[in-house]
């Protein structure tokens, strides 16, 4: 009866923390292209003229590089986090039932 409450609660908290995650992940990229579409807007038209500042270019950093950034931070820190978390439950249940 134990092990079912301890998965149980395992389950319902990692559902969260995923959903968290998501959230804070989708939030960090859109205030990230809108701080970049704020500066490219008030750009001097010169700015634009370089080859690396296309508006192509400028288009593929919007929609992948920070769709990238993205996953990079939701699915790696929520990796961590699950990580540290199970370590440090680990030794404390192993503390508890071992001593």
């Amino acid at each position: 009866m134990y092990w079912f409450f301890i998965c149980l609660g395992i389950g319902i908290v990692a559902g969260v923390e995923k959903i968290l995650f998501g959230v804070m992940g989708e939030k960090l990229t859109y205030e990230v292209r809108k701080e970049l579409l704020r500066g490219i807007i008030y750009k001097q038209l010169s700015w634009f003229d370089s080859e690396k500042r296309a508006p192509g270019i400028l288009t593929n950093v919007i929609s992948e590089d920070i769709s990238t950034l993205n996953g990079m931070t939701t699915e790696t820190l929520s990796t961590v986090v699950e990580a540290a978390l199970g370590l440090v439950l680990g030794l404390i249940l192993g503390c508890i039932y071992c001593w």
